[in-house]
């Protein structure tokens, strides 16, 4: 069976950078690196952001979509309308956006976590994975502090 997984980058850094297939997309919640990003004539790719408004001269671009997300400690809430997030960070953001399509798994690639578990930001994504994997199934294929199932890509090549 020929799989074409949706493909969704956080924060892409290459100004060459090119879309490695036609199911790919950047993510981008960085108003800087998204300035950046579409001054580029380079990227061809869709660029989602959760800014909420943008200048005027962005807003018509063809490649750029916007899912506005807001910060709350008390609710989480992924909808095509809004994402709600325990803090802003791109890669529960990613995570969130990748659950909307219902896939049948999520691959996680370079969610390292952090080694102090005790650190704020690793308990902000213990919560959004808890409340996640309630809405799709996450495997992590690299090595990760994250409490989330881990397989080995090497279960995935054939």
């Amino acid at each position: 069976q020929d799989q074409q997984p949706l493909v969704i980058e956080c924060n892409p850094e290459n100004d060459n950078f090119k879309s490695p297939s036609k199911h790919y997309l950047s993510v981008i919640l960085n108003w800087v690196r998204l300035k950046e990003c579409l001054q580029q004539d380079k990227i061809n790719n869709p660029i989602v952001t959760g800014l909420s408004s943008l200048p005027i001269n962005y807003q018509n671009k063809a490649t750029l979509y916007t899912v506005p997300c807001h910060i709350s400690n008390q609710e989480l809430e992924i909808t095509p309308e809004k994402i709600v997030l325990p803090s802003y960070v791109v890669g529960m953001f990613s995570a969130a956006l990748a659950t909307l399509i219902n896939p049948n798994q999520t691959f996680l690639v370079g969610f390292d976590g952090y080694a102090d578990t005790a650190l704020a930001k690793q308990k902000e994504m213990e919560i959004f994975w808890g409340f996640i994997q309630n809405q799709a199934k996450i495997i992590s294929l690299t090595p990760t502090t994250y409490s989330v199932n881990q397989e080995t890509i090497y279960k995935y090549l054939t």
